[in-house]
């Protein structure tokens, strides 16, 4: 069995090796934003379309929505302002904000609305076309599902021990 000669020499050329293998690899915190944000491109453009809720006295109310969901210029946050018509035509506008927290690994929903906010949750890609995002406590998710030209936004709330629902059907506009 041959000894080697220069067994410093081979653990330093070992080291470089390996690091440079390791730091070709790893992506700078910018990257994995960039990386992050462009899963977020299903939602993106310009929507419309009817859905409907359950209100705090278990009746069913209509609505129709019509969104536009862009990146921000830096493409740091992909922005969805809202604006819903309600079946006694009053307009309720918000803005929801989604970015990519790369501290903790996660997407990140903040709503904003003249009724308070931001209300704050962490969301995951659950699959290429669908995100989902939850609170802490469990009482409060939505769901984004892109199918086709038709992106589909489920929420449900617990609320005093009881789950509303809401959903909406939204087609891209052309």
């Amino acid at each position: 069995m041959a000894k080697n000669k220069y067994p410093i020499m081979y653990t330093i050329t070992l080291m470089v090796i390996v690091s440079t293998t390791i730091s070709s690899y790893s992506q700078s915190p910018e990257q994995i934003r960039e990386n992050a944000m462009a899963k977020l491109s299903f939602m993106l453009g310009q929507w419309e379309g009817p859905g409907w809720y359950i209100n705090k006295d278990g009746k069913k109310e209509n609505f129709i929505d019509h969104e536009t969901m862009r990146l921000s210029e830096d493409e740091k946050f992909l922005i969805m302002d809202v604006n819903t018509i309600n079946d006694d035509n009053t307009l309720k506008s918000q803005i929801f904000v989604f970015y990519y927290d790369t501290d903790n690994q996660q997407y990140v929903f903040n709503a904003f609305s003249g009724r308070g906010g931001p209300y704050k949750l962490p969301c995951e890609i659950i699959s290429p076309n669908k995100m989902r995002c939850t609170n802490d406590k469990g009482t409060w998710r939505f769901t984004y599902t892109r199918t086709g030209n038709s992106l589909i936004e489920a929420g449900e709330k617990l609320q005093n021990g009881k789950w509303f629902f809401t959903e909406k059907t939204i087609v891209e506009k052309k």
